[in-house]
């Protein structure tokens, strides 16, 4: 699957930049993602994996390694709290992303 960066058109004002897209931030928009989104929160309802809290809840990618053809086991649903300590990203996630990223910009 490919992905071509975005240029908007008119301000964004969730992206006051107005940089374009990374793939990755395209994939989290797909038709693709949120219909497994849906299908996870449907399976494992809409609360915390970790603090069993149901306000802003996410879904979180444990490993980057299938992203695009994630299995339920890659993610994990949290709150906003716990989505944000986790990304207090590790060195292995970080780097996993990084080559995910350089696979699919070139």
């Amino acid at each position: 699957m490919s992905y071509e960066p975005v240029n908007w058109r008119f301000p964004n004002p969730l992206r006051p930049t107005n940089k374009p897209l990374t793939r990755y931030q395209i994939y989290l928009q797909s038709t693709h993602w949120k219909l497994f989104k849906f299908s996870i929160f449907a399976t494992r309802g809409m609360r915390c994996e970790r603090c069993t809290s149901t306000k802003d809840i996410n879904l979180h990618h444990r490993s980057y390694r299938r992203l695009g053809n994630e299995l339920p086991t890659d993610v994990e649903v949290l709150c906003k709290l716990c989505h944000s300590k986790e990304h207090t990203m590790t060195k292995e996630a970080l780097a996993e992303l990084k080559n995910w990223i350089a696979e699919h910009e070139s």
